[in-house]
């Protein structure tokens, strides 16, 4: 089975390793010998008998080109084991762009298949927001919904961890109003633009990220997802496309279960109108029976 990549980034590492191991040896072991040539020629009289002029000669013009070979050898050898490092780590990089991709088309296709499904409404906000929080590294993801009746923003659905807003819990639902009434999504990624936002003081703000994105149904904007992350986590662009689309299925999901409460209450209207119609039937029934009874039973003398 072939080795993962981190395990072979590993492997280059330590070969790296190693020839710089190698390097000091060889580096010492070449010290050492400059030692000795430099005494053999500074006490030649002591050596003359062992080595000529022209061996020596020999001998350090082969020591030095030796050296230069290993050196070469040494640094094409290193460069290679860069360049393939760098190539290891290019393709652990796409590797988990790729994997991070695919994490992100199963969550997707899990919301779409619960929004096609007859799945509750509290359940496919349930993993709407749980893929907020999980697939885009959100610390909470707030579903505000429009009521048309009292012209408010109500919490329909929320995930993650509770944060200290410092009191500014008005000011999210102000945001969040601002962006249901342009229709238009914000990225917001430091301070002041979110006190901007807010209308707040910019020293008020904690430091944090959010994205708010309109849900639209029938070109009529009847909520916001906002999702929101600490000040060590900055959103892109991607981020916001891919909460656009969580957006679009939560309001596809909650659009149809506006439609479905209102048919349900026609029908039960319907059927309210329909029992009061009976029971004013059947008491037609019992007068014109009432009526009718004494008619009958009185006949004209036909004699």
């Amino acid at each position: 089975m072939e080795a993962s990549l981190p395990s072979q980034i590993e492997k280059l590492e330590m070969r790296d390793l190693e020839l710089v191991v190698l390097s000091l040896i060889v580096t010492f072991i070449c010290a050492f010998s400059l030692v000795a040539i430099y005494l053999s020629f500074t006490l030649q009289p002591m050596t003359k008998n062992l080595l000529d002029p022209l061996t020596q000669r020999i001998l350090v013009v082969s020591f030095f080109l030796l050296i230069t070979l290993f050196s070469a050898y040494i640094i094409v050898k290193r460069r290679e084991l860069q360049r393939m490092k760098v190539q290891l780590i290019e393709q652990e990089v796409q590797v988990r762009t790729m994997n991070g991709l695919l994490a992100e088309l199963i969550d997707l296709y899990r919301v779409s298949s619960s929004v096609s499904s007859d799945v509750d409404l509290p359940s496919v906000l349930r993993i709407i927001m749980e893929t907020c929080t999980g697939s885009l590294k959100a610390d909470r993801a707030i579903l505000f919904t429009h009521d048309p009746v009292s012209d408010e923003l109500r919490i329909e659905a929320d995930a993650g961890e509770k944060m200290d807003w410092e009191k500014l819990d008005d000011a999210h639902v102000r945001i969040a109003r601002s962006v249901m009434e342009s229709s238009e999504p914000l990225m917001i990624n430091d301070r002041a633009t979110f006190a901007q936002f807010a209308k707040v003081e910019t020293d008020s703000v904690a430091s944090l990220s959010a994205i708010y994105v309109p849900l639209r149904a029938e070109n009529a904007a009847i909520g916001v997802l906002e999702v929101i992350a600490g000040s060590e986590w900055h959103f892109s662009e991607h981020d916001l496309k891919m909460i656009s689309i969580l957006a679009d299925h939560a309001a596809i999901s909650v659009a149809r279960n506006r439609k479905t409460q209102a048919l349900e209450a026609h029908v039960e209207d319907l059927e309210t109108t329909n029992r009061v119609l009976m029971d004013k039937n059947r008491e037609l029934q019992g007068v014109a029976g009432k009526v009718a009874g004494p008619t009958e039973e009185w006949k004209p003398d036909e004699s």
